[in-house]
This record gives C-alpha cells, sequence and structure tokens, in this order.
C-alpha cells in the first residue's frame, strides 16, 4: 500500500533570512556542530548555510516535508544548486540536536519497494520547539537566496552544468538576469497576498529560467508559484485588487501554423469542413479537451512516430481540483486515473493516424521534434512579456504561456503578449490574430482574440 504521505513535496532551499533571531538561531547550531571539532574552518560559510536551511524550514510552517539524506546527492552531480555538502551536515546536525527541533514522520521507501518503482525521501516536520525560536519572524522578513542563479542549464538528467564564461559575459544573458531581477523587484513593491490574506513568500515568485542540454532547448520560467492550482493563482490580491489570468490558447498549434502557413489556423478542408482547432478530433468528442491537449502535444514534441506511440499508449486520464487531467508515463511510475487506450499500441497508432487525416496541415510538424522549438519560442514569448509589463510597472506572474495580473490592467498586459508574439514570430511574418481566454478571480472564462500588427485602438472592447 502507498504511503499516506506520497504528495508531501521536497524542502527547497531557496531562502534567506536577516532577522536577528535567525541570525542567533543559525550560530547556535552552527556552534553546537563545532563544538568538538579541533580545527574550525568556513564557520562564516556554515553560519549563511544554516541562515538559509532555518529561513526555508520556517516557511513550511505546519506542513510536512521531504528532504534526502543521501550523501552522493550532494555531490558533484547534484540536483540543485543549493544541495551543498554543508546543508546536508547542518540539516543532519540540526536533527539530532536537543530538544528536537525536526520529527521524523515516516522513513523513506525504497524504490525497490514501491508500487509505483518510484523512490520517496523521509518525511519530516518541524517542531514547537523549532517555531519557539522564531516566535517574532513574519513572511515579510525571508528574501529569496541571493546566491541562487536565475539561469540553470542542466543535461539530459537533469544535472546542473557549469554555464560557459562567454555566455555570461554575453549580452543576451545579462538581459535576461537585467530582467528577471528587475521583474522580482516590482513583484515585492506589489503587497501579493493569498486567499488568506497573508504575503505571499518572496521566494514563491523568484522565477528562474531554466534551459536543457544548451541554449537552444527549453528556457521556460518556473517558481513555486507555477505549481499552484489555478484556482489558487487566481485568489492572490495586488495591493488589495483582485487577480485575473489571460491564458494563451493553443500557442504551440498556433506557432506551428505561423511556421508552415503563416497564419493563424488551419485552412478549412475540402472533406472535413472548419474545425473548432488543432485540438478537435470529432471521432474522439468523447474525450476531454485535456486529453487531446495533452496528446496532440505529445505527437509536436516527438521526434519519430515510434516515440509518439510509446508515450501517448500510456495516457490516463484523472479528475483533479482544476478540472480534467491527462497525464502520459514512464517506466513503472504509478498510473493515476482511467486509462486512454485500453487496447495499448493499437488505440494508441489509430489515433495518431487519425489526427494525421484529420489535420493534414499539422502533418510535417508531428513526430518531428518540433516541440523542442517551440518551447524555446514560447518562453521567448513569456520573457519579453514579464520584461513589457515590468517596464509598464505591470506585476505580471507568468505560467508557462498563463500571465496573472490585477485585472483593472487587463488590456496593458493583452497588449504585452500581443507585442512579444509578434516580435518572436517576426521571422515567419505572422498574420490574423492570436487567441486568449480571459479568468477572472470567480472563475468565470471569456474568449478574446489579439490582432496582429495593429494599433493600440485594435486592442479596446
Amino acid at each position: 500500500m502507498e504511503s499516506e504521505f506520497t504528495k508531501v513535496t521536497y524542502l527547497r532551499i531557496e531562502s534567506y533570512s536577516q532577522h536577528p533571531e535567525v541570525y542567533a538561531f543559525a550560530e547556535e547550531l552552527v556552534d553546537d556542530y563545532m563544538a568538538d571539532k579541533q580545527r574550525i574552518r568556513d564557520r562564516a560559510e556554515f553560519i549563511r548555510t544554516a541562515r538559509k536551511l532555518i529561513a526555508s524550514l520556517w516557511l513550511r510552517e505546519n506542513d510536512l516535508f521531504r528532504f534526502t539524506t543521501k550523501a552522493a546527492n550532494f555531490g558533484s552531480k547534484r540536483k540543485q544548486v543549493w544541495m551543498s555538502r554543508k546543508t546536508l551536515i547542518l540539516f543532519t546536525h540540526l536533527l539530532g540536536m536537543k530538544p528536537t527541533m525536526i520529527r521524523l514522520v515516516e522513513q523513506g521507501i525504497h524504490s525497490a519497494v514501491s508500487k509505483s518503482g518510484k523512490g520517496f525521501s523521509a518525511v519530516y516536520c518541524c517542531t514547537s520547539d523549532f517555531k519557539s525560536r522564531l516566535s517574532s519572524l513574519q513572511v515579510e522578513d525571508i528574501i529569496p537566496d541571493p546566491n541562487l542563479p536565475l539561469i540553470e542549464l542542466r543535461d539530459s538528467e537533469r544535472n546542473l552544468m557549469e554555464i560557459d564564461s562567454d555566455i555570461r559575459e554575453s549580452e543576451w544573458f545579462n538581459w535576461n538576469l537585467l530582467a528577471l531581477e528587475q521583474h522580482h523587484r516590482l513583484l515585492r513593491s506589489a503587497e501579493i497576498l493569498d486567499r488568506e490574506g497573508k504575503p505571499l513568500p518572496s521566494a514563491s515568485y523568484r522565477y528562474v529560467r531554466k534551459f536543457k542540454h544548451d541554449f537552444s532547448h527549453g528556457g521556460r520560467l518556473y517558481a513555486d508559484f507555477t505549481n499552484l492550482p489555478k484556482r489558487e493563482r487566481l485568489s492572490i490580491t495586488f495591493s488589495g485588487e483582485e487577480a485575473a489570468s489571460l491564458d494563451l490558447s493553443q500557442l504551440h498549434p498556433t506557432m506551428i501554423m505561423q511556421m508552415l502557413l503563416s497564419t493563424d489556423s488551419e485552412p478549412v478542408g475540402m472533406l472535413r469542413g472548419p474545425l473548432e482547432d488543432a485540438y478537435d478530433m470529432p471521432q474522439y468528442n468523447h474525450l476531454p479537451r485535456a486529453v487531446h491537449k495533452k496528446l496532440i502535444n505529445a505527437l509536436f514534441n516527438a521526434e519519430t512516430e515510434e516515440a509518439a506511440v510509446r508515450s501517448i499508449k500510456t495516457a490516463h486520464l484523472a479528475l483533479t481540483e482544476d478540472g480534467w487531467k491527462c497525464n502520459t508515463y514512464k517506466g513503472r511510475q504509478k498510473r493515476i486515473g482511467t486509462k486512454i487506450f485500453p487496447d495499448n499500441e493499437k488505440g494508441a497508432r489509430k489515433y495518431l493516424e487519425y489526427f494525421k487525416f484529420i489535420h493534414p496541415h499539422y502533418k510535417r510538424a508531428i513526430c518531428s521534434g518540433v516541440g523542442a522549438k517551440l518551447q524555446r519560442l514560447d518562453s521567448d514569448m513569456a520573457m519579453k512579456v514579464l520584461h513589457y509589463a515590468t517596464n509598464l510597472g505591470v506585476p505580471c506572474l507568468p505560467v508557462h504561456d498563463e500571465f496573472v495580473f490585477p485585472a483593472s490592467l487587463e488590456l496593458i498586459v493583452r497588449r504585452c503578449i500581443g507585442l512579444a508574439f509578434e516580435e518572436v514570430m517576426e521571422r515567419y511574418k505572422p498574420t490574423g490574430e492570436v487567441r486568449l481566454s480571459l479568468t477572472d478571480s470567480n472563475f468565470n472564462e471569456y474568449k478574446l482574440v489579439i490582432p496582429l500588427h495593429k494599433t493600440l485602438d485594435a486592442y479596446t472592447d
């Protein structure tokens, strides 16, 4: 039987604080660790690491968290920048301190004995003795760790890679750094509160741009905020004002049509007539749109038809807080929900062939590996939206192809999106319009369009 704690997330050491209680606690922790050491080295660095550890633990409040104490994960091939040897040493020492500061809730699960085939690190929680040391600490006193990079590069196994000095010194790299820094400063001044009226930790909207293999792949923006369910994202307020979001509809298919045909949508077919968009699959109308979005994007991302079939045959459908969600799986991962293709490869291949038949204009793009190029384009677009909005003083939180902002500023954000799309797609001479969904804080949804290459007057309703 799987653990009741399966969904508990990992503690990430990404915060810092200059609060006096954090300073005092950090010094006590380091002094206790070094008490029996004959030679004391790097005390100042140990104290800085302790402040990061304590601030990150405190932000979890009463929440459970996972943490790995496997030494190999803190070596040269670590998955996260903050996974340093000093972090592991101090966390392990904190576990053994008296009175108890951190309590073990559940032992880790090895992948060999897990039904899902996926191992889990141990689950912990902070005790009342830990919290009593930080009685006057407030969310506003916690800041993101200033030493963590804003741009990351990872290899095929998700290990962090060193970024060459010539890249770091390039105009492109420094433009991105400056844009991310200015964006975070603006968000910190925007008085962003959660649905309970508490300040959102500034570390939760510290965006990092993450690339895969090299700087031509990936580049999407990630922050803790991007992991929240949509209802939680839209429950925040900006200086007391309700939030809204603009979500680009079928962004990748739109980009593909612009790249292949310099148009915003698929031409009407002689035999099939007009279709709503690339995710319209009449023969599979019994499936929610979320399924088609997931499966068809998987077809675009796959480099061969065999790879596409292997991916989509694992698809399962489950109902979540944000509605129906479709997931594909690898290896022994635990499948959640109902299998979409009970006949496995046969059903998946039939779906692929039907898509090619009903959407022939996308045939050149599917199973071509174009997904990597599309991700880079959509991440460039998100960066430009963020840059334009920041320069206009508009707090805007990107979630891939969605943007959350103060509701009254919707027209400005819509214009920023239009300009960004035109700029990243300029080489393809885009025409037509970009389709959007506007969602307000009550979860009412409205369909909108952005006419390309028009004046600002075209954005008024």
